[in-house]
Order: C-alpha cells, then sequence, then structure tokens
C-alpha cells in the first residue's frame, strides 16, 4: 500500500507542495461551544523592504472557531524550508490530509531540534492553526 501525502495549496499562487512525511500525531479539537465566541488571528512578517506587516482576522461566532493541530518530524534542510516557508504566508492556505479533506487554514509552526547523526537537520514540530472553513478538493 504506497502512501497518500498530505499537501498545501496556495489559491493565490497556484502552488503546491506535497509534504515528503505525513504528520505522525493528530491533537485536533473540533470541540462546540454554545456560548458567544469571539476569536482574533494575527501574524506578522517582514516585507523584502524590510518594513514589517501585521496582518489581523476576526471572527464572531455562537460557534467556537475550529483549531488543529499536528506534529510530526522533518529530516532534511528543505523540508524545514518548505514548512517555514509555507507558514509564513501572509493570507491563508489549503491543507489536504491523507483522507483527501481539505481546510482553509491560517497556519503556524514551531520547532525542536533533534539529534541525529544520519539526518543533522532532524527537527520534531507541532504545526497549529486555525480553520476558517473546509475546501472542496
Amino acid at each position: 500500500m504506497s502512501r497518500i501525502p498530505w499537501y498545501f495549496y496556495d489559491p493565490v499562487e497556484d502552488e503546491y507542495y506535497y509534504w515528503p512525511v505525513n504528520p505522525k500525531e493528530d491533537s485536533t479539537s473540533n470541540a462546540i461551544n454554545k456560548s458567544f465566541n469571539y476569536t482574533s488571528v494575527a501574524a506578522s512578517r517582514r516585507t523584502t523592504g524590510g518594513e514589517d506587516v501585521v496582518s489581523t482576522v476576526m471572527f464572531e461566532s455562537r460557534v467556537d472557531q475550529q483549531t488543529f493541530s499536528y506534529s510530526g518530524v522533518v529530516l532534511e534542510k528543505a523540508q524545514f524550508d518548505a514548512m517555514e516557508d509555507w507558514c509564513s504566508r501572509p493570507y491563508p492556505i489549503v491543507l489536504v490530509d491523507d483522507l483527501q479533506r481539505g481546510w482553509l487554514v491560517y497556519a503556524s509552526v514551531t520547532w525542536s531540534r533533534m539529534r541525529s547523526r544520519r539526518y543533522p537537520y532532524k527537527h520534531s514540530y507541532v504545526f497549529s492553526g486555525t480553520i476558517f472553513e473546509e475546501y472542496e478538493v
């Protein structure tokens, strides 16, 4: 049985990135709360001209904004750089899992270095963020 890779899709640039290694743990929580909630998501980035830009999205609903969290490992610098690139985009991207379920998400990634003689750039990651809507694949 062959592996079905997860992938990112950028609807603005029409680009795809297929993950070389799928996440190993799913800590997703999509609980429904009947109270009225406000959620905001903020991110910052530096433009090529050195200017800092901050983007904010506000959400208001009787249902909590859905969030996700996945963890896994990257083995090479190219994989690390690709995750950094995709998670630093100033707009939501599409995440598609191995079951071909898609979500429009605003994501971030955090890293922990793992020592390895065979893979000197081995890192574990936690990839998490906010789900804006389901995306038809």
